[in-house]
């Protein structure tokens, strides 16, 4: 997953935060990721869109570019979920695991 592509420094974050709110922090990441690389996203054809949201050799650059710690953690906590998601995921969370 995105994990594997980020930072460390980033990827731990996300794990401390996961520890506190649950798998909806995952949910929000994966979103912020989107926000912060739709510039890239819309511009590109299909091939480059795969490229550019499967971290591709080609692609690590503006990865690298774009992802830091504060930005991406600062639009995931923008990122808003319908209530019902949270709720779903947190009732999902507590019955099967």
């Amino acid at each position: 997953g995105f994990l594997s592509v980020l930072p460390i420094e980033v990827a731990t974050a996300i794990w401390d935060l996961f520890m506190v709110d649950g798998t909806v922090v995952f949910y929000r990441v994966a979103l912020a990721i989107f926000t912060m690389l739709r510039g890239e996203l819309v511009k590109a054809d299909y091939e480059n869109f795969i490229k550019i949201i499967t971290c591709h050799a080609d692609k690590r650059e503006l990865w690298k570019d774009v992802m830091n710690e504060k930005t991406l953690l600062s639009v995931a906590g923008s990122v808003s979920l319908p209530f019902d998601v949270g709720t779903v995921l947190h009732r999902y969370e507590r019955e099967n695991v």
